[in-house]
């Protein structure tokens, strides 16, 4: 199983705002315990895609959704739009709850298709990345 976090941006510029950076750093400490041995076992992965709302691309839709599936690959695409007000505000809380609705969304998917998928494995990684982005912040403020 693999946690794949991706973004679409609807504008040039969206590069530097807020809510950009936090999915960045989220995807920096998914990274990081990855490489300290937290890989997620073989299961079906997931694809979490943020839509960013721009000048050039706005989402047609809202909230959280299911995306492509691939039986072959055992992926599944959960796309995510991002309200204009968090990618101002840039709070890390939307993202992980977006992340968590995803999981819940995707386990009836892999179910249907009998394909393995441990939602409370995704949960416990997610719940570490959160709390590895908290420490960081809590590092920086002291």
């Amino acid at each position: 199983m693999t946690l794949f976090i991706g973004d679409v941006l609807g504008g040039p510029e969206l590069g530097a705002t807020a809510g950009v950076s936090v999915l960045r750093d989220i995807r920096r400490a998914a990274l990081e315990l990855r490489g300290q041995g937290r890989e997620l076992s073989e299961q079906g992965s997931l694809d979490l895609v943020f839509h960013f709302p721009g000048t050039v691309f706005q989402p047609d839709f809202a909230g959280v959704r299911t995306a492509k599936f691939s039986r072959k690959r055992q992926l599944l695409m959960v796309q995510v739009a991002v309200p204009p007000a968090v990618i101002q505000v840039g709070e890390h809380g939307f993202f992980f709850d977006s992340m968590k609705t995803a999981v819940e969304l995707a386990d009836p998917v892999f179910a249907r298709a009998s394909i393995p998928f441990r939602a409370d494995e995704y949960l416990r990684f997610i719940r570490d990345t959160e709390r590895l982005i908290d420490n960081a912040g809590a590092a920086l403020v002291r």
